[in-house]
């Protein structure tokens, strides 16, 4: 996959790239304003990638741990005490003075 289509893909950005600097001479012994242009652009929009995938995978690890962590504590109560929470889960707060013991 490319640079234009991961701009598109991950940052919903589409990318410019012209031909003519696409094709330019970039093994000249001085680049020219519209190559380094092109050039710096592609680093921003490639760490503008990186970055927007490190935020998902790291938000996507703490969504599992959060999980992970519910459910550990969940298979860790007692039949009394989960009978409780399903019964406060289902009704929603409908009876905030009721006390299950």
């Amino acid at each position: 996959m490319g640079l234009k289509r991961m701009a598109k893909e991950v940052l919903g950005k589409v990318m410019e790239k012209p031909l003519n600097v696409t094709l330019s001479k970039w093994d000249a012994e001085e680049l020219v304003y519209e190559q380094i242009e092109y050039a710096a652009i592609d680093a921003f929009v490639s760490f503008e990638i990186g970055k927007n995938l490190f935020n998902s995978i790291w938000e996507r690890q703490r969504e599992i741990e959060i999980h992970r962590r519910t459910v550990v504590k969940r298979e860790n109560l007692n039949c009394h005490y989960q009978l409780q929470l399903l019964l406060l889960q289902h009704t929603q707060g409908m009876f905030p003075t009721l006390a299950l013991y």
